[in-house]
């Protein structure tokens, strides 16, 4: 399967077992492109897989593009970010128009800026965890050992713009292997499946330090993870409506607002209930 424009072109390519499908995504200069612009680079893969205990998978691995020769890989990573809008729009489509089993990421396929993805350290191995430490990994967004990437394959949904002061972005976690993976009883044929193993970011336009969450038990006890000045919240939530309690009451004090399906007489309800169950 390949859809093209003017820039590129996008292959997809699938292997088939009873318990396993792989979708091998591969990007290629369009003819028009001059010749060594760049080489065909695999940009990711899409598997879904039946495991032997009735669950089933959908994994995402994504920055599959670093895996050849360094040198190589930065230069056809610097040509690939030129045109990640052309590789975003030609891979959306080969899934909505060619792939049925895929349709459902029509729209969720971005390949960009780093910014939505981000290492779940839970899913590391010790190396990596030592790295965190050492090196202070855990303090910034991305993948480790790859500074020079500009652009990954990601899963994206809604951007919510809360107010004018607050803005939540979608987060797809990965592990060291640079894999994001959903499982589900049932074959997973729906988005609403997969989001609720996205991750939540929180963006303030006023600077709050960790402290300034911890005080308030917006802290890892309680799923949330402080990165700079950007709060994560990493437990399963599928909308807006699913943000905890103790967040909008830390935002209606700072900011004074409450979301339109609250007003002051059943948002202080839903905040005495959240302090009895924390109890």
């Amino acid at each position: 399967m390949m859809r093209e424009d003017k820039f590129v072109q996008v292959h997809v390519n699938v292997e088939k077992t009873p318990e396993q499908i792989v979708y091998h995504l591969i990007v290629h200069p369009s003819l028009e492109r001059p010749k060594g612009c760049f080489s065909p680079t695999k940009i990711g893969e899409i598997i879904l897989e039946r495991l032997p205990d009735q669950l089933y998978t959908f994994t995402l691995k994504t920055a599959m593009e670093w895996e050849q020769d360094a040198k190589l890989a930065e230069k056809n990573c610097f040509c690939l970010t030129l045109f990640a809008s052309s590789i975003t729009n030609l891979l959306n489509q080969i899934v909505s128009e060619e792939i049925p089993e895929l349709s459902f990421l029509a729209g969720k396929l971005k390949y960009g800026s780093i910014e939505n993805v981000i290492v779940d350290w839970s899913k590391t191995n010790p190396t990596y965890h030592f790295a965190g430490i050492i090196f202070d990994y855990k303090e910034k967004l991305g993948i480790p050992d790859l500074e020079k990437a500009r652009s990954f394959l990601s899963l994206t949904d809604t951007t919510y713009l809360v107010n004018k002061q607050i803005t939540i972005v979608l987060l797809m976690p990965v592990n060291d292997s640079r894999c994001f993976t959903a499982i589900s009883n049932n074959p997973i044929t729906s988005f609403h499946q997969i989001n609720q193993y996205l991750w939540w970011s929180f963006h303030f336009d006023h600077y709050f330090s960790k402290s300034d969450f911890v005080s308030t038990k917006l802290d890892s006890e309680h799923g949330y993870n402080v990165i700079e000045d950007i709060l994560i919240y990493t437990r399963p939530i599928l909308n807006i409506e699913d943000v905890p309690i103790p967040l909008w009451d830390f935002i209606k004090k700072h900011y004074n607002f409450l979301p339109p399906f609250f007003d002051e007489e059943s948002f202080s309800t839903a905040l005495i209930l959240s302090k009895i169950k924390n109890i």
